[in-house]
């Protein structure tokens, strides 16, 4: 497992896991408070710890114990499309970690978004880094960075404007950019997924600017990086008490 130390780079979407397992219990009530058949109040809870843990340490679940990740494969082949400007035909396909196979039909917007990227190439997976306000290290990847602008590519089958209104992503990302880099966006494509089969089908992209983050958000965000160091040793020994689920 990886040390966890003063040395430490601290990433958005760890501190967001971190966050996932603390608020586990206010979000069980919001998605399941009026389901008919939830899950489990104790798996859930337990996944959000061992997704938090897995991110920590580096860790892999064992293949039984692993979320499906089909949402996440969406995302990444439809931002390796994008990135490489190849598309076989109007669809495509993936595979998600439970063998399940998945066509993904794309529509006019995706040759307009390719266009966008042929008339100015972006940088790809740029490096961001930085100091938090308490010393301790900020890192990110961002998707695409032009000359003035930063853009986070996301997919979603449930398109909600609050959560990237509410999301400190690009905001961190801006804090920690050199000029002349001032503004970021969130480029949001939604896709319908078929209830009757395993298939996607684009429908529209947003795009929502971000807002600069403010000095109480950024002081948040360097208080649960503190958290998260401060427990390390515990969560270290703790994931042994969870061994069954990971491959150690």
């Amino acid at each position: 497992m990886r040390t966890i130390d003063n040395t430490f780079q601290f990433s958005h979407s760890l501190v967001s896991s971190y966050e996932g397992w603390l608020n586990a219990e206010s979000d069980y009530n919001k998605y399941y408070g009026n389901s008919e058949n939830p899950p489990a109040w104790e798996d859930y809870e337990l996944s959000k710890k061992l997704e938090f843990y897995a991110h920590l340490f580096k860790l892999d679940l064992k293949p039984e114990f692993e979320r499906e990740d089909t949402a996440l494969l969406l995302g990444k082949n439809f931002e390796d499309l994008l990135n490489t400007g190849l598309a076989d035909g109007e669809y495509f396909r993936f595979w998600n970690n439970k063998q399940e196979e998945f066509k993904v039909f794309l529509n006019n917007d995706f040759v307009t978004l390719l266009l966008n990227r042929k008339r100015v190439t972006p940088k790809q997976q740029v490096k961001i880094e930085g100091k938090l306000p308490n010393g301790l290290n900020f890192i990110g990847f961002a998707d695409e960075v032009y000359d003035t602008c930063v853009i986070d590519i996301k997919t979603t089958s449930n398109f909600n404007r609050d959560n990237y209104n509410n999301s400190l992503q690009v905001p961190l990302y801006l804090h920690f950019m050199p000029y002349p880099i001032t503004r970021g966006c969130y480029q949001v494509t939604e896709f319908y997924r078929s209830k009757s089969n395993n298939e996607f089908t684009q429908k529209d992209t947003f795009v929502i600017e971000a807002q600069p983050i403010t000095q109480e958000k950024l002081q948040r965000f360097s208080d649960l990086c503190a958290e998260i160091l401060r427990f390390a040793h515990g969560f270290r020994i703790d994931v042994e008490n969870y061994s069954q689920y990971f491959n150690l």
